[in-house]
């Protein structure tokens, strides 16, 4: 199971579902964007992780955006 899929269940179980989150907020969440997102950075982690880092600077700047310069 990846990060994204993990947080979602987690939070689901303790009764933080999609609807209670879009009814807090009053409009749609982006709950399975997020979601993707962190399953995403997930595989990016475990790919690093096993030394699989070929262009894995480029990737986590696409994922995530390019580092703000000062």
């Amino acid at each position: 199971m990846l990060l994204g899929d993990l947080v979602q269940k987690a939070l689901s179980t303790v009764g933080v579902t999609e609807e209670r989150v879009q009814a807090f907020l009053g409009q749609p969440c982006s709950c399975k964007k997020r979601r993707d997102r962190l399953n995403q950075l997930d595989t990016w982690a475990r790919r690093v992780v096993a030394g699989k880092v070929d262009n894995a600077t480029k990737y986590l700047n696409d994922l995530i955006g390019e580092p703000q310069k000062k």
